[in-house]
């Protein structure tokens, strides 16, 4: 019993991280829209990435702090879209996330659209 409980923590701490990666993406499409300002999201590790807005004197900021994946859960490939004022992307972009041998993909469309595959 306990394996199937492990395996059940690592799908569900899999499963909150693709859908706080989604969110934060959708933030940082909503900020640039609100703010007229670009905006991206980058991963500064496998398990760490930030929101950045364009500053118009020092280049980029950091929007949000860094936030976290799920502990146990990476990045396994992904990109950095950026945001326009008008909420449209690019590029486009896919994040696959991993943990124990499972994968999520969070996707990033050329209008912004951002959903969980």
């Amino acid at each position: 019993a306990l394996p199937n409980l492990a395996t059940r923590f690592s799908h569900d701490r899999l499963n909150r991280s693709a859908q706080q990666l989604a969110s934060d993406l959708r933030w940082a499409r909503q900020l640039a829209i609100t703010s007229h300002l670009r905006t991206h999201l980058r991963f500064i590790s496998e398990e760490t990435y930030l929101i950045e807005k364009e500053d118009p004197i020092t280049g980029w900021a950091a929007a949000a702090p860094p936030a976290e994946l799920y502990p146990g859960i990476r990045l396994l490939r992904g990109g950095m879209p950026q945001f326009d004022p008008k909420g449209v992307v690019v590029p486009t972009a896919s994040f696959v996330l991993e943990g124990r041998g499972e994968s999520r993909m969070v996707i990033v469309s050329m209008t912004g659209r951002v959903r969980i595959g």
